[in-house]
């Protein structure tokens, strides 16, 4: 609702509204001191850098796993092609050393044996390789979470009010009033994927799911007093 022929907004129960102003005990509160009690709140709980990582650690685990676990993938199979190249090199010694024929039916299985591992090897050691430059690979970083925090900080306090409130929507599915406490509520999965965005594409945001993001009940934060 609107006071002083507008120059002043509340946000106010709609019964106080459409039935009497004493049909609810819920206050009257400026909506420029909430929307900055709640920008402050998101600001220092949940996109300040050492927070985000808090929250996202399982986050970062997972990613940090990945790429321990691709890593040691790919030198198992670079060691193992250097391992069959030396088998096919010691092979062909064999045959200049007239300890053994290439036409020998024997000798020629093994040969194609050791080609088609070599084969199979490297494709494998590709596919690997590509995975790790891969958009839906990308390892989420603390370098990842620093720009993220960083983007989203500056887009919360941006000027255009329209923009302001999409940006918002990524990180929070519900904001209540008491005549006490100001509850902001968002979900994990939404900061997750929003941060998972930010790895591919700096600067872009992201959309919804529904496992609080609060690690404690400690988001909630009282309107600053008149």
């Amino acid at each position: 609702m609107t006071g002083k022929g507008g120059r002043y907004r509340y946000l106010t129960r709609r019964t106080k509204r459409t039935r009497h102003a004493k049909a609810c005990t819920l206050g009257n509160f400026p909506m420029e001191r909430v929307d900055e009690a709640v920008l402050s709140a998101l600001e220092q709980q949940i996109l300040a850098p050492e927070r985000l990582r808090k929250l996202l650690a399982g986050l970062l685990d997972r990613s940090d796993a990945a790429r321990a676990e691709r890593k040691a993938r790919i030198g198992r199979l670079r060691a193992r092609r250097t391992e069959v190249t030396a088998a096919v090199e010691r092979l062909w010694e064999s045959i200049e050393a007239g300890l053994a024929k290439p036409s020998d039916p024997d000798v020629r299985a093994r040969l194609e044996r050791r080609r088609l591992e070599i084969a199979a090897n490297d494709e494998e050691l590709r596919t690997v390789e590509k995975a790790g430059t891969g958009k839906r690979d990308r390892e989420i970083t603390p370098e990842v979470i620093e720009r993220f925090s960083a983007v989203m900080r500056q887009a919360l306090r941006g000027p255009d009010p329209h923009l302001r409130q999409g940006d918002l929507r990524m990180l929070v599915s519900e904001v209540r009033l008491s005549n006490q406490d100001l509850t902001i509520r968002g979900t994990r999965p939404d900061l997750e994927r929003a941060v998972a965005r930010a790895a591919d594409t700096p600067g872009a945001p992201v959309p919804a799911s529904a496992r609080t993001w609060r690690a404690r009940n400690d988001s909630n934060v009282r309107p600053p007093d008149s």
